[in-house]
């Protein structure tokens, strides 16, 4: 497993965004912090990947193409072995399934992504 730190990988993160950017972004910050990372660019591939690869923990833009962050969380937790979710979101209104839900607003400092994280990966 990638992304080491101090010789063991705390967990492996999902992060599905379709831009690219934030994609890239949030991957490289949490292999930093020590997180095996693998990216998807939209719901679909999302809830693909988090099926053969089994994430710890899955960090979702709530926005995205083909299938949203929370129709994307609902396939996801009716696995087997259901990852812990952490939604992003550019919404700034209340919006009842982020309710009882972990996230993050956009804008957000990465620590606070980390931290988030690190607190879902236990």
């Amino acid at each position: 497993m990638g992304g080491e730190r101090a010789g063991r990988v705390l967990g492996r993160v999902l992060v599905a965004d379709d831009d690219a950017n934030t994609r890239q972004l949030l991957s490289m910050t949490l292999r930093a912090a020590g997180f095996e990372v693998v990216t998807a660019p939209d719901g679909v591939r999302a809830v693909r990947a988090a099926a053969t690869t089994h994430p710890d923990v899955v960090v979702l833009d709530v926005t995205m193409p083909g299938k949203n962050g929370f129709d994307a969380a609902d396939e996801m937790r009716a696995s087997d072995a259901p990852p812990a979710v952490l939604f992003l979101t550019a919404r700034h209104s209340a919006d009842h399934r982020l309710a009882e839900a972990a996230f993050l607003t956009k804008p957000f400092a990465l620590a606070d992504l980390v931290a988030r994280v690190r607190a879902l990966a236990g």
